[in-house]
């Protein structure tokens, strides 16, 4: 452990190495969590968006209703369809809200981070393999502003999953959720792969689902 931080010389020093050095572990899970609540959210955006397609279509037939058992038969069944819609965006935002923590998690880690790095001992120390605290710093500061970025976006499109009045506002919520436009694409997989490849895991080795397999408290204040 000295080998990483030479200089380590008091207690509260070495509590931050020890902080430190977890910390890489919490942000994997973190990562991970991100991913899969989106995995999820596909599979409700999806069921939503044919939901939402069942509601227009029966408005379109309400109008035209020609009888009033039609018309009636159409408000219940708009209503059910209403009913079920409601569930799904409970689920939504309950899956904004584990994106949101995700979030949250990580700009804590970073503001402290931040404020260590002040310290030359600490800057210029390896956390683990070849990530540095400086190093670490970097890659917090990159995840945190995109995963605000992205968090943003779908937090709009869960606001406006109920105020759809068209197909065409339908597409456009389906393509804002599922475009990963800050939390994706290909600087954003070159970093999340520098990242791995400094603290010596694969991607794919990740640790999983921290919500429900917490062995770190990575509540930061």
């Amino acid at each position: 452990m000295l080998r990483f931080f030479p200089n380590m010389n008091n207690i509260n020093l070495q509590n931050i190495q020890t902080e430190l050095q977890r910390m890489p572990a919490a942000l994997q899970k973190h990562i991970q969590t991100w991913k899969e609540t989106l995995q999820r959210s596909s599979i409700e955006m999806q069921l939503i968006s044919e939901l939402w397609c069942k509601i227009l279509e029966h408005e379109a037939l309400l109008i035209n209703a020609k009888t009033f058992r039609q018309m009636r038969s159409k408000e219940q069944r708009m209503s059910t369809l209403f009913r079920s819609l409601d569930k799904k965006q409970v689920v939504m935002q309950q899956l904004l809200t584990v994106l949101q923590s995700c979030k949250l998690q990580v700009d804590s880690m970073r503001r402290r981070v931040r404020q260590w790095v002040q310290d030359d001992a600490i800057k210029t120390g390896y956390i683990v393999w070849e990530l540095t605290a400086s190093m670490f710093l970097e890659f917090l500061e990159f995840f945190t502003l995109r995963f605000d970025y992205e968090w943003e976006i779908k937090e709009m499109v869960v606001l406006e999953l109920r105020r759809i009045n068209s197909h065409y506002d339908l597409d456009i919520l389906f393509l804002a959720w599922s475009e990963q436009r800050h939390a994706g694409g290909s600087d954003f997989d070159q970093q999340l792969k520098d990242f791995y490849k400094s603290v010596g895991v694969r991607p794919c080795r990740a640790v999983r689902n921290p919500i429900y397999n917490e062995d770190y408290n990575t509540e930061f204040h």
